[in-house]
């Protein structure tokens, strides 16, 4: 990744108005993403060049439990910060690539945790896009965190926030996968087993996103 850092689309199509749209995009850190890391990686990269190229306010940060610490009392959730809203067009490659897979995910909670943030700002169009494996677990989480998930993705939406799943593996997700993924994000949902074409569906999102927001400005 470091060697290529392939040039996405926005080079010749680069709109020359100010865009007023801010992203929040949140990695899940869990143990569950070891395998689909790399991969994760390249695609949280493919977002922060072409925002950071468009001059358009983003946070990323990877969240997880600490499921050694968390008792009934007390839960402890980790929220890594690769790039800040603050940091505005700097290049924080090196910290997205540098990133690691923990213990557990409380979807939920990172989800409002984010929506806070994306709240504080004045940006007219907000984008919250959760690249996990959809499937929340963490302690006391088993049997409501999926209910929590779709809650907290319910509250974010009225509140003005859109929120977008992406999940790429090395594997087709199954059937089962798919329902769980739909119950809590809805349709707006992107899945592969591709780099390629998760990639493909990466541009095709952001895109679409941004087409609104010209749209609108």
């Amino acid at each position: 990744v470091l060697d290529e850092r392939p040039k996405p689309f926005y080079r010749k199509n680069a709109p020359s108005i100010n865009l007023d749209a801010v992203f929040g995009l949140l990695v899940d850190g869990s143990a569950s993403m070891i395998d689909k890391l790399d991969e994760t990686k390249r695609e949280v990269l493919l977002f922060h060049d072409v925002l950071r190229k468009l001059r358009i306010n983003h946070e990323i940060s990877s969240y997880y439990e600490d499921a050694n610490k968390a008792t009934a009392d007390i839960q402890p959730n980790t929220f890594g910060l690769m790039h800040t809203f603050m940091d505005r067009t700097i290049d924080n490659g090196m910290s997205i690539l540098s990133f690691d897979a923990n213990e557990d995910n409380r979807d939920g909670f990172a989800i409002r945790w984010m929506a806070k943030r994306l709240a504080t700002r004045q940006e007219k169009h907000k984008f919250l896009l959760v690249f996990s494996d959809g499937e929340p677990s963490a302690f006391g989480y088993e049997r409501n965190g999926i209910l929590d998930t779709t809650e907290a993705v319910m509250e974010t939406e009225k509140n003005g926030i859109s929120v977008i799943h992406l999940y790429l593996s090395s594997e087709e997700p199954s059937e089962d996968q798919k329902e769980l993924f739909s119950m809590m994000f809805g349709n707006k949902t992107a899945s592969s087993s591709s780099v390629e074409d998760f990639t493909d569906q990466t541009l095709r999102i952001l895109r679409k996103l941004l087409a609104i927001v010209i749209r609108n400005s």
